[in-house]
This record gives C-alpha cells, structure tokens and sequence, in this order.
C-alpha cells in the first residue's frame, strides 16, 4: 500500500514539475525582437497588438546608484512612493542635457530626470532621458 502511494506522490510531482514548465516557459511565446513580435513555438495567444519596440516606461525621477546595474531611476506614484527600477542602456540610448545631446556616460548621481524607455520587469531600457536644469 505504501508503495503505491509512494508511485502516485512521485507521479503527481512530475506531472506538476512538467505543467509548471511547460507554461512558465517561452518555448511557446511572442517574443519582442528589433521592435518586431517573432513567433517562438506555436504560442496559444495571438500576436501582441502592442508594447513591441514602444516606449512603455515614462516618469520623472531621480538618478540613483543601481542596485544590479549601474543607474537606477527613483520615483513616485501616488500611494507608491519610493519606486525604483535599474536602466538598461543601448546603443540607440540618447541622454539630453539643457537640449543638448552629451554622452551618457557624463550623467551625475542625484539628478532629476525625465526616463522615457521600455520596462521588463524591474529594469527599463533606456530609449532616452533628458535632464532637468
């Protein structure tokens, strides 16, 4: 009896372990490549209609040490104070300064700053950010 039980528990774990990947996976996915959504598998949902090579991050904030990259940005929402998220920068990312293209290299920590970028999850990749005087 307990053998039994034994199999059905293990047979129950893997059927769950290969569910759990089967749908946490981005075998079959939409995945956003150079602006275009490229089929990857045979995904279940319809092409996205939107957030593919669109900015989808715009907030005004402070320029902060990242936490896992190098710049983070730090700003509020109303009832969400304190938000930050880590900038992914590119080689398409433009800073601006007093209207003025520099390189962003030269940003300073403590700066207020407009992000405009795509989020994925906690980073957002930089598409520009245009300081304030």
């Amino acid at each position: 009896m307990k053998k039994i039980i034994i199999i059905a528990l293990i047979t129950i774990i893997i059927a769950g372990a290969w569910l759990l990947l089967k749908h946490t996976t981005q075998e079959e996915a939409w995945i956003c490549k150079d602006g275009k959504w490229i089929k990857h598998g045979n995904p279940e949902r319809p092409m996205p209609t939107t957030g593919c090579g669109q900015p989808t991050f715009n907030e005004n904030g402070y320029l902060v040490q990242g936490i896992i990259a190098k710049w983070s940005i730090l700003y509020d929402k109303p009832g969400k104070p304190a938000l930050r998220r880590d900038l992914i920068f590119n080689q398409e990312s433009t800073c601006l300064k007093d209207q003025e293209q520099i390189d962003c290299s030269e940003l300073k920590k403590g700066i207020r700053i407009d992000l405009i970028g795509k989020e994925t999850g906690n980073k957002v990749e930089v598409i520009r950010i245009i300081t304030e005087k």
